[in-house]
C-alpha cells in the first residue's frame, strides 16, 4: 500500500499484478511489477506468487500461464521449456515423459507415435529403425522377428515375410532369399522347409516344383535326363534300366516294346536290334530263335517260313536242301 496525501485516513492498495514490500510508501512507484516467474491478482499484496509447475510468466500479470502441449516447467519459470525428442508432455505438464518402445516422438511433441509395420524402436526413440533382411515387425513393434523357417525377406523394413516359392525350401529361420530344389527333388506346395526325392523312374532339374516319369522307350539316366534305350533294349513308363529283348525278338531305339521276329527269320540271342534270315534249306516261323531244317521230300528258299514239296520228277532224298534233284533216266517220283 501506499499514501501520498498528508492527513489522509486510508493508504492505496498497489494494483494487480504488482507488489509492495515495503512500509510506508508514499507513492504508487512503490508499486513494483511481479517478476517474471510470479504473478498476482490481488490487489494490496506484498509478495507476488510464484507460478507452480506447469506454468509460467514472462510479463508483469495477474495470472501465471499454462504451459502448452509439448512443453514443461518447474515453479517460478519465465518460459516453459521443449521436450526433447523422444518424450512428450500434455497440456500444463510440470516434466515430459518418455515413449514407450515401439513408438517415437520430435521435439516438443503432444503425443507418441507408434512405429509403422517393418520398423521397430528402443524407449525414447527420435524415429524407428527398419527392420533387417530376414526379419519384419508390426505395428508399434519394440524389436523385429525372424521370419519362420519356409519363409523369407529380401530387403529391409519388411511388414511380413513371403513363402518360398513352389521348387523351392527354405530350411532355417531369418532367411533372405530361398534355395532351389536340387537335381532329383521337388517341391509342389509353397512354404516348405525341405524338397522330397523324386520317385523312382521320374527326374526332375533343379528348382522344380514337380518329377516327370520318363516315357516308355525310356529310362531315368541321371537324377535329372530321361534317355532313349538303345536298340536290341524297350522300357515301360518310370523305369530305371532298359531291358533286353529276348531272343526270337528285336527292337529299335526308343522302343516301348518288342517286336517278335517275323516267319522265316530268327534271332538265337537276346538284345538284338533286327532278326536274320533263315537260309535256303530252313524255315522258321515267327519269332524263332532258330531256324529248322526242311525234312526229305521238301525244300526252301532263303527266308521261307515253310518248306515246300518237291515236285513231281524230282526229289529229295536228304534234309536242309534248298532245290529238288531231278529223277534220273529209267526213275520217277509222283
Amino acid at each position: 500500500y501506499y499514501n501520498s496525501d498528508e492527513g489522509s485516513s486510508f493508504c492505496t492498495s498497489c494494483p494487480a499484478g504488482t507488489y509492495d514490500p515495503y512500509y510506508s510508501s508514499t507513492s504508487k512507484s512503490s508499486c513494483l511489477p511481479c517478476p517474471q516467474g510470479t504473478a498476482s491478482s490481488l490487489t494490496g499484496v506484498s509478495e507476488c506468487t510464484i507460478c507452480s509447475a506447469g506454468k509460467y510468466s514472462n510479463v508483469q500479470g495477474t495470472t501465471c500461464l499454462t504451459c502448452s502441449a509439448g512443453t514443461y516447467s518447474n515453479a517460478g519459470v519465465s518460459i516453459c521449456a521443449d521436450c526433447a525428442a523422444g518424450s512428450y508432455s500434455s497440456t500444463g505438464s510440470s516434466f515430459c515423459s518418455t515413449c514407450s518402445a515401439g513408438t517415437y516422438a520430435n521435439v516438443r511433441s503432444e503425443f507418441c507415435t507408434k512405429c509403422v509395420a517393418g520398423k521397430y524402436s528402443a524407449a525414447g526413440a527420435l524415429s524407428c529403425s527398419s527392420c533387417s533382411a530376414g526379419f519384419y515387425s508390426n505395428e508399434g513393434s519394440s524389436s523385429c522377428s525372424l521370419c519362420q523357417a519356409g519363409t523369407y525377406t529380401s530387403s529391409g523394413g519388411s511388414s511380413s515375410c513371403i513363402q518360398c516359392p513352389a521348387g523351392t525350401y527354405g530350411a532355417f529361420s531369418g532367411l533372405t532369399s530361398c534355395q532351389l530344389c536340387a537335381v532329383g527333388y521337388y517341391m509342389g506346395t509353397t512354404a516348405a522347409t525341405s524338397c522330397t526325392v523324386c520317385p523312382t523312374g521320374s527326374v526332375a532339374t533343379e528348382g522344380s516344383s514337380a518329377c516327370t516319369v520318363c516315357s516308355s522307350g525310356k529310362y531315368a539316366s541321371s537324377p535329372s535326363t530321361c534317355s532313349v534305350c538303345g536298340a536290341g533294349t524297350y522300357s515301360g513308363g518310370g523305369a530305371i534300366a532298359c531291358l533286353a529283348c529276348a531272343a526270337g525278338s528285336w527292337s529299335l531305339s526308343g522302343s516301348a516294346t518288342c517286336s517278335f521276329c517275323s516267319a522265316g527269320t530268327f534271332s538265337s540271342s537276346v538284345g538284338l536290334s533286327s532278326c536274320q534270315m533263315c537260309p535256303a534249306g530252313s524255315y522258321s516261323s515267327g519269332g524263332a530263335t532258330s531256324c529248322s531244317l526242311c525234312p526229305i521230300g521238301t525244300y526252301s528258299t532263303l527266308s521261307s517260313a515253310v518248306c515246300k514239296s518237291c515236285s513231281a520228277g524230282t526229289f529229295a532224298s536228304s534234309v536242309g536242301l534248298s532245290s529238288c534233284q531231278i529223277c534220273p533216266a529209267g526213275s520217277y517220283s509222283s
